[in-house]
């Protein structure tokens, strides 16, 4: 059927190739000259020295996770879930973002009967002035602080999301706040079933989501990646929870496809080697069509179904 309006057609293109890509694999290779390249093509054999397609079964070996529990209530299952949580974050940074895991010292966790307890705990550490959390990496002890929430499970997602901002610290210190958080949420989200791991959907946050671009209350994409990490860190501190669901929500759908992940592992690294400043520019260098591509494929993805899970492998 021939298609008469051309920006319909356009964007019915963009949507086939974004479910089309969904399916696909990454995979990683360094030329002979070093340069470590990240593509959804299949490399020439003349090219590679180390291929990993991204749904390669994992060979992983977790690490004993050092658990000092304050609270004195973590049951056996209940530590064993902590280190398996995670291992699973772990490996989400090492199959699918490629880092070295090997290379990074484990973090230390220290669980805390309650909130007071917590809250008396970081102000002999960092003194009075102590931001309302529910758990918190302290860089300078390499030590990730959390309390036993009234949702037991509550508190091992928190620990698994401030584990993500323990290896981005260690790793990618120069990481953009926005993508940072966003990282963080999709690790308090990962679960293993049935042998496969998947980043759980948040559908509230993806409902305020859309309510937030219907209402004009969150910024449009370039305006978004365009945000220093201080001017993000300011509006999220002053309780723009939008903020906080468009940051968790839009890491989601970049997870949810090949070219998404891919622009996650490029931005990432790029941080890594030690860029500072915005995305924005990395996205338009990035991503094939740039960040007016990317929003085009973004606000398809709001006009969908409320997310359920990713299958990472």
């Amino acid at each position: 059927m021939e298609c008469r309006t051309p920006f319909y057609c356009f964007i019915a293109v963009v949507c086939l190739s974004y479910a089309v890509l969904a399916h696909g694999e990454i995979y990683q290779w360094t030329d002979s000259n070093g340069k470590v390249h990240f593509s959804d093509q299949r490399p020439r054999a003349d090219q590679l020295s180390d291929v990993v397609p991204e749904s390669q079964a994992h060979r992983w070996h977790g690490f004993k996770i050092a658990i000092t529990d304050k609270s004195q209530s973590l049951t056996a299952a209940e530590v064993r879930k902590i280190e398996t949580g995670v291992n699973h974050v772990y490996w989400l940074y090492d199959r699918v973002l490629f880092f070295d895991m090997y290379k990074t010292v484990p973090v230390n966790i220290t669980i805390l009967a309650d909130e007071a307890d917590y809250y008396a705990y970081l102000q002999e550490k960092l003194g009075p002035d102590v931001p309302p959390s529910r758990g918190m990496y302290l860089r300078a002890d390499n030590q990730i602080v959390a309390y036993i929430q009234k949702d037991r499970a509550r508190s091992f997602r928190t620990i698994n999301h401030e584990v993500s901002h323990a290896l981005l610290a260690t790793l990618a210190p120069h990481t953009a706040a926005w993508l940072n958080e966003g990282l963080a949420e999709q690790a308090e989200l990962l679960q293993e079933k049935l042998g496969d791991m998947r980043i759980l959907g948040d559908r509230g946050q993806f409902r305020t989501t859309v309510n937030g671009y219907a209402d004009e209350s969150l910024p449009p994409l370039r305006e978004f990646l365009a945000m220093h990490s201080g001017e993000w860190s300011r509006t999220n501190r002053h309780g723009n929870y939008g903020l906080q669901s468009y940051t968790g929500t839009f890491c989601y759908f970049l997870f949810n496809s090949v070219q998404g992940r891919a622009l996650l592992t490029r931005l990432i690294h790029r941080y890594e080697r030690g860029t500072q400043g915005t995305a924005v520019a990395l996205v338009d260098e990035f991503y094939t069509g740039g960040v007016d591509m990317l929003e085009v494929q973004w606000q398809a993805f709001l006009r969908g179904a409320p997310p359920r899970y990713i299958t990472l492998q």
